[in-house]
């Protein structure tokens, strides 16, 4: 069969459909206002910031729908609930501690650096990988 363009119909481009999703609409906005706000430890999970892992297990536990952890991403895009970062400090940071470390430690760390020749680097252990490679300088 053929378009009013000429194209076989068939043939035209269009976007796979996928599986289609195992929640309905209502479940869905029922998850979204579950996270929304919320620390999950006060849910009773073990960790202070939703990862698709937990909101995998909670869409498990809630609705035993099994997601993969790509599958929980996707969804919890279509939901508007992209990566955030923290806007509290580390609940267990002792201002004191931090302050006697920039004014001593920190210090004789540098002097100690600088007399081996070696550079300091800051890691995050969020984004740190074992066989990452430090930057060169120059």
């Amino acid at each position: 069969m053929e378009a009013g363009d000429g194209t076989v119909c068939s043939l035209r481009c269009r976007k796979a459909p996928g599986t289609p999703c195992r929640l309905t609409q209502l479940q869905k906005s029922q998850d979204r206002r579950f996270i929304a706000g919320k620390d999950p430890q006060q849910k009773g999970f073990d960790f202070g910031l939703w990862t698709r892992a937990i909101v995998r297990d909670l869409i498990l536990e809630r609705w035993g729908v099994r997601y993969s952890v790509e599958t929980v991403g996707r969804l919890l895009r279509e939901l508007e609930l992209t990566p955030q970062r923290p806007l509290t400090r580390a609940w267990l940071r002792d201002p004191r501690a931090v302050r006697e470390w920039k004014r001593r430690r920190f210090p004789a760390l540098k002097r100690e650096a600088l007399a081996a020749g070696a550079e300091i680097l800051f890691l995050d252990e969020s984004g740190f990988r074992g066989d990452a490679q430090p930057p060169m300088s120059g």
